[in-house]
Order: structure tokens, then C-alpha cells, then sequence
């Protein structure tokens, strides 16, 4: 499988011109034959939304954006992008969600299951935590196919690159949830959008974690995380796939 990782740089609130990032980094990946592109955490609205999700009609507008852009821009390719989306049919929450799109269908969605509140972070004003865990097939050259475990940022992290894994002692640990999955439906690579700021220090240990997520569980690891700065946040990317072997 060939997995292409876009490090963008999204403008806050701006859904048109991210949408066209979106788009303009999946055809890019089409033409150098990826089976699979994923994109940053919430990289449709920009990160770190804020009030802007309080907004009204906001929502309605990312949710439709978010359809559009995955419904066009998803032609042979598996697209793997983060919007902020409604978490049940009455909408009464939001997730920070995960959308899989492949040609112009919806494959299924992935909402974030840890919710860093602490430090810059104030994830749980904004959002509920998903529930699931989610593993999505996804068509790869020759006619074969692999299994893809969805997560977003903290679901990997879980506050141990800075001090507070204690938040989430008692909460489930999404990749042991998809881990111990039957044999069968267990992943073969985890993708990990996120949008992390810099932390002098942090990225070393982001490496760490990920790196061992792999060896531990004898998978794949795939992170990549959005770039640019938001007020004052900076974001200084980082892509790459960690192998269970190394």
C-alpha cells in the first residue's frame, strides 16, 4: 500500500480555501499513486476552532463542506481528512471527527476518543469523545486491500508526551481497543492525524510513543500533523511511517 501524508497548513474558519487544500493535496497524491491520503486533524476548519464551532449555522456550513470536498475529491483514492462534525442526529455535541471517503461514497467515520483539556487544550468545552473503534478497507494497487485503524492525536499520545497520562487512567485505550479486535478485523497500519503544537522537546517524544505503538503491537504507524501558525500556536508538521521492524 502506498499512503501519502499532507502536511497543510489550514486557515482558521476559512472552509472554502481548505476545502482547495484538501482537494488540490489529494489529487497530488492520485497522480503519485497512493492508495491512500490522509490530512490533518480538523484540517477543514483549521485548528484550534474554538468559538467558532459556537457559531450559528458554522456546523451546518462544515458539514456540508465537508461532504462536498469528499465526495469530489475522493476519485481513486482512499481520503482520509478531519472535520469538526455533529455527534448525534438530535445534535446535541460535537466530535472531532475523522472522515474516509473513496470514490465520492462516505466509508465510514472515526470520532476522537481522548479529549486533551489542559495546557493550550480545550477540547472538552467543544466536543463529546467518540466510542468506536473504527477499521476501514482500503483498495490498494493489484486488486489487494488493507486494513486501516483510525485515530487522532491524543488516542495515541494519551497525555504521556507531556505530563498527563493521569487524565485518562480510567479511560479506554483506543489502541488496545483495536488491537484485541478478532484476528481478522485488526488493523495492519494505524493513520494518526493530528494538530500538535510545537513543545521544545515533545516531538522527540511523540517519536517514542509512536515507535513503540508499532513494536508493541507489530503494526504500522502513520502519523502527520498540520504546519503553520495559529494566534499563538505553532505547528511545525511532522510526517512519517513507523515500521514494527525497526
Amino acid at each position: 500500500m502506498r499512503i501519502a501524508l499532507a502536511q497543510l497548513n489550514p486557515t482558521v474558519g476559512d472552509l472554502e480555501a481548505n476545502g482547495e487544500l484538501i482537494a488540490r493535496f489529494a489529487a497530488q497524491a492520485r497522480r503519485a499513486r497512493a492508495d491512500l491520503v490522509v490530512m490533518p486533524e480538523l484540517c477543514l476548519t483549521g485548528y484550534p476552532p474554538k468559538d467558532l464551532l459556537l457559531q450559528e449555522g458554522f456546523l451546518a456550513a462544515v458539514t456540508s463542506q465537508a461532504k462536498r470536498v469528499g465526495e469530489s475529491a475522493s476519485a481513486g483514492i482512499m481520503l482520509v481528512f478531519g472535520a469538526p462534525l455533529p455527534a448525534s442526529q438530535d445534535g446535541s455535541g460535537i466530535a472531532n471527527s475523522l472522515l474516509a471517503y473513496r470514490d465520492g461514497q462516505l466509508v465510514d467515520y472515526y470520532d476522537k476518543r481522548l479529549l486533551p483539556t489542559y495546557d493550550v487544550f480545550d477540547e472538552d468545552r467543544y466536543f463529546v469523545p467518540g466510542d468506536r473503534t473504527v477499521v476501514i478497507d482500503v483498495p490498494c494497487a493489484g486488486g489487494a486491500s488493507a486494513r486501516v485503524g483510525l485515530s487522532v492525536c491524543e488516542d495515541l499520545w494519551k497525555g504521556e508526551d507531556v505530563g498527563f497520562a493521569h487524565r485518562y487512567a480510567d479511560r479506554p485505550d483506543p489502541v488496545e481497543a483495536m488491537m484485541t479486535l478478532p484476528a481478522g478485523q485488526r488493523p495492519a497500519v494505524i493513520v494518526n492525524p493530528s494538530a500538535s503544537p510545537f513543545i521544545l522537546g515533545k516531538g522527540n517524544r511523540h517519536r517514542q510513543i509512536l515507535r513503540r505503538h508499532a513494536t508493541r503491537h507489530g503494526v504500522y504507524v502513520a502519523a502527520v500533523n498540520q504546519v503553520g501558525g495559529n494566534d499563538e500556536l505553532v505547528f511545525d508538521g511532522h510526517a512519517a511511517v513507523y515500521d514494527p521492524r525497526a
